[in-house]
């Protein structure tokens, strides 16, 4: 997994990519929330009980950058280097054979919310493999809402730059609550429960709380990195 990001990293270094000037504008790094009712979180619990990775959203144009003929196939080469694809739970959602599988569905995400905007695959690969919280805000918040609960049920967040969005059958003025589905031994988890301010869900939903509690808990080697 290391020598795929160190890979990402050496050609971010001599193509000077990272030097390019890019607008502040919104952008955000998406993860779907398993579940059993919303249709993407479905299939994300169907490769894991915890989180997926979706990708990452550019929502303005980053630079001149045209898209490259190899684009696809280099994006394919950089995920399948140690299974970084894995090693990220970035999972092929569009597959109907329920198998773990790499990377038509990543490669379609990369050029609807990446290469559009003029961003390459080792800028945008650089972005999903970016864990630091420093520039992370919540601004993305996609739920439903529960009759049975009476909360909104969320199935996927987003942190990056740029206003919060909600986005879903969201009841107004009504709480939030995340499902915490913790791993115990093979596909069997113990579920958690987590309530977030409809009021201030930026402060109680940080991208710290988040990546503590679902991603580093299937994926511990992003805490162990900066």
């Amino acid at each position: 997994m290391k020598q795929a990001l160190n890979f990402v990293f050496f050609f971010l270094s001599v193509l000077n990519i990272h030097r390019m000037t890019f607008c502040e504008c919104y952008e955000t790094m998406m993860f779907l929330l398993p579940d059993t009712i919303d249709e993407m979180g479905s299939k994300c619990l169907q490769f894991s009980t915890t989180y997926c990775l979706y990708g990452y959203d550019f929502q303005n144009k980053q630079s001149s950058r045209a898209p490259q003929k190899y684009d696809s196939q280099l994006l394919s080469a950089i995920l399948r280097s140690d299974d970084l694809w894995k090693s990220l739970n970035w999972f092929d959602l569009s597959n109907t054979s329920k198998t773990v599988s790499c990377c038509n569905f990543q490669v379609e995400n990369y050029k609807t919310f990446g290469q559009d905007y003029g961003i390459s695959p080792f800028f945008y690969m650089e972005k999903l493999t970016n864990y630091d919280p420093a520039d992370k805000k919540l601004n993305k918040l996609e739920a439903r809402f529960s009759k049975e609960l009476c909360m909104n049920i969320i199935t996927s967040v987003g942190f990056g730059t740029g206003d919060l969005k909600l986005v879903g059958p969201i009841k107004n003025n009504t709480d939030f609550l995340i499902v915490d589905r913790s791993p115990i031994t093979g596909f069997s988890y113990d579920i958690k429960v987590h309530r977030i301010s409809h009021k201030i869900p930026r402060t109680q939903l940080h991208f710290k709380f988040f990546k503590s509690t679902f991603v580093c808990k299937e994926q511990p080697w992003i805490c162990e990195t900066k």
